[in-house]
């Protein structure tokens, strides 16, 4: 499980078959967004049930919100714009 702060991970518009999406980059691997949560507790639960699942999820606290963002395939890497 991974918890970071806003600061170390770098924005970046992705499209995606939905259109444009924010996305965040860290260590070189693209994640968007799936649920935000207004307390830790809450994100790191749902994370470790993402990893249970054998999804990489990582946990990013943000100003007033905690987001969990999943990893992006690869297939959809090469489309970040």
């Amino acid at each position: 499980m991974v918890f970071l702060s806003q600061q170390e991970v770098s924005k970046v518009q992705l499209k995606t078959p939905w259109g444009i999406e924010e996305a965040i980059r860290y260590l070189g691997r693209l994640f968007l967004p799936t649920n935000e949560y207004t307390a830790l507790p809450e994100a790191l639960t749902a994370c470790r049930r993402d990893l249970d699942a054998g999804l990489l999820s990582i946990v990013v606290a943000e100003q007033n919100v905690v987001r969990l963002w999943c990893l992006v395939p690869r297939e959809l890497t090469s489309k970040e714009i």
